[in-house]
C-alpha cells in the first residue's frame, strides 16, 4: 500500500529524536516572486474552491507548503495559482482530512509540481473514492506519506511548521475523520498563523486539555465555520486578529449563524471565500500580519 513508502528510513534519517524536528533546505536559482508581494515577507493564501480547504505558502526564499487541495476543482487552481507566484515544486503538502473537500485536487496537484513528500492525519484505509485516488496518484508518484502526530515540527525558510493534532489516544467520537484531523501551527518571527483543519467540538476540547499554545495572529476556521466547531472557548485561547472561513454554495449552510456571531463577539476581522473571486492573501514580516 502507499503506507509502506520509505516512512521508517525517512523519519530515522530527519526526525530527530523527542522532537521530530526535519529541517528543509535552501535551493537555488529560484524564480523572484512578483513584484506586488513586500520584500522579504512569508505568504500565505487562501483560495475560493467552493466547499473545500485549499492554501498554499511561500517563504522569502521561494519553499511552497500546500495545505489542502479543495475538492476536485482545487488541484487545478491551486497549480495555476502557485504557477503565477513561480512555484516549480512543492516541497510539503499537508492534507488535512481523508475527505473530498480536502484532498479532492491531489491527483491534478501531483500532475502538475514535483513533490517533496506530504503527511496526512494516518487515516490508513481509504474512507472514499477521493481519498483512494488520492493515495494512488501519491503512490504512483513516489511521494512518501507520513502521519502527522502532535509533537512533530518542521523548520523551513527561518519558521516553524508545528503539528499540534492529532494525538493518541485518537477521538473515537463521530465525525471521527474530523475531529483527528491535523491542526498546524506556523510560527514565522513573531507572528502565527493557525489552520484548524476540520476538527469539531470533541478535537477543540483534545487541543485545550492539552494547554497547548494556541495563540494565532491568523486562523482558519474549522470546517466551512461549523456550529459544531470555533467555541468560545477555542477562539479565546487562539485569540485570532484575522480569521478566514474557507466556503462556498452548498446545502448545509456554511458558515452557520452561530459561528459567524461568535467570531463577531470575539472582535475578529473575518474574511470568506465564498465573497472573494481572486486568492485571499497574507503577509508577514515577521512582526505583524
Amino acid at each position: 500500500s502507499v503506507k509502506t513508502l520509505p516512512r521508517a528510513a525517512f523519519i530515522a534519517g530527519t526526525l530527530a529524536a523527542g522532537g521530530g524536528m526535519v529541517f528543509l533546505g535552501r535551493r537555488m536559482a529560484t524564480p523572484k516572486p512578483p513584484p506586488k508581494f513586500p520584500p522579504e515577507s512569508l505568504v500565505v493564501a487562501v483560495l475560493p474552491v467552493g466547499q473545500g480547504e485549499a492554501s498554499w505558502i511561500k517563504t522569502p526564499d521561494d519553499h511552497f507548503i500546500v495545505i489542502g487541495c479543495g475538492p476536485d476543482i482545487g488541484g487545478r487552481e491551486l497549480a495555476n495559482s502557485l504557477r503565477s507566484v513561480g512555484a516549480q515544486r512543492i516541497d510539503l503538502l499537508i492534507m488535512p482530512t481523508p475527505y473530498r473537500e480536502s484532498l479532492g485536487g491531489v491527483p491534478d496537484l501531483v500532475r502538475a509540481f514535483p513533490i517533496t513528500m506530504a503527511y496526512d492525519n494516518g487515516w490508513v484505509e481509504p474512507l472514499n473514492q477521493a481519498h483512494k485516488a488520492a493515495f494512488r496518484s501519491l503512490g504512483e508518484n513516489g511521494i512518501p506519506i507520513f502521519s502527522a502526530e502532535a509533537g512533530q515540527s518542521i523548520t523551513v525558510g527561518g519558521g516553524t511548521l508545528e503539528f499540534l493534532h492529532p494525538s493518541e489516544p485518537r477521538i473515537l467520537r463521530s465525525p471521527e475523520a474530523g475531529n483527528n484531523a491535523v491542526v498546524v501551527r506556523l510560527v514565522w518571527g513573531k507572528t502565527v498563523f493557525l489552520w484548524a483543519g476540520g476538527i469539531q467540538r470533541e478535537g477543540e476540547e483534545a487541543l485545550l486539555s492539552r494547554s497547548e499554545n494556541l495563540s494565532a495572529n491568523w486562523l482558519r476556521v474549522a470546517r466551512f465555520g461549523t456550529r459544531e466547531a470555533s467555541s468560545p472557548e477555542w477562539l479565546r485561547a487562539v485569540s485570532p486578529e484575522y480569521a478566514v472561513i474557507s466556503s462556498g454554495p452548498g446545502r448545509d449552510g456554511y458558515p452557520h449563524p452561530e459561528t459567524l456571531e461568535r467570531l463577531q463577539a470575539a472582535g475578529v476581522r473575518l474574511m470568506r471565500t465564498d465573497e472573494a473571486s481572486e486568492p485571499l492573501l497574507f503577509f508577514s514580516d515577521g512582526e505583524t500580519v
